[in-house]
């Protein structure tokens, strides 16, 4: 098994929400962070909810084992297919600031009741169709386009708007300096589209958190 999958059973050991000795077979809800791998995770045959936070992963395709997965949370990672969800029983899915271009899969899926796909460079085709979905939450067109920009630019990062309406940058799986999932600098557009021309991220995290 994944260390990162141990280290999330271990976790809910410590704070009493699952006995000592527990199989991965009692857990039903599972928080996993800063995950190289998924090795495993097929073994948690009871899940229904599961989030992961910064994570890396060579494949995402093991999630399709997780027959009974209901809700789904993957942000500040490197998530950028979905086909993996095409036949899980999803009701809730939270996809925020991954490198998702094209979320398919999620259209017409008959169980799923909310979507968020904000802070990802969605494919023009597919902010189309998420902007007109009423269960899907998408960036607005400017943001979008600076998320889109940057992806093209080949910067593993993204934008996303916070509650007050900012700008803000953060990285998208382990390949940046710090935990994707904190410090994450209010930004301008201008900064962004400097950061797409010359292909680097450094100016956008240079002035730390605001």
């Amino acid at each position: 098994m994944d260390e990162a999958l141990r280290s999330a059973i271990a976790e809910l050991t410590a704070i009493g929400e699952l006995d000592a000795g527990a199989e991965p077979g009692d857990v039903v809800d599972l928080v996993v962070r800063h995950a190289r791998g998924l090795a495993g995770i097929e073994e948690f045959t009871s899940l229904r909810t599961l989030s992961l936070i910064g994570c890396e992963l060579d494949d995402w395709s093991l999630l399709a084992t997780l027959h009974g997965l209901e809700v789904i949370a993957v942000e500040y990672s490197d998530l950028a297919e979905l086909v993996w969800a095409r036949e899980l029983p999803l009701t809730v899915v939270s996809l925020r600031c991954n490198r998702i271009t094209d979320p398919g899969p999620l259209a017409g899926h008959a169980s799923l009741q909310t979507a968020d796909l904000r802070g990802n460079p969605l494919s023009p085709s597919a902010y189309a169709w998420a902007s007109a979905a009423s269960a899907v939450r998408v960036d607005d067109e400017e943001t979008w386009r600076l998320c889109a920009g940057l992806r093209a630019a080949g910067v593993p990062v993204v934008v996303y708007r916070d509650d007050r309406g900012l700008l803000r940058a953060a990285w998208t799986g382990l390949t940046g300096p710090r935990a994707p999932e904190a410090g994450h600098p209010v930004v301008t557009a201008e900064q962004v589209n400097r950061a797409i021309g010359s292909a680097h991220a450094d100016e956008l995290f240079a002035g730390g958190m605001r």
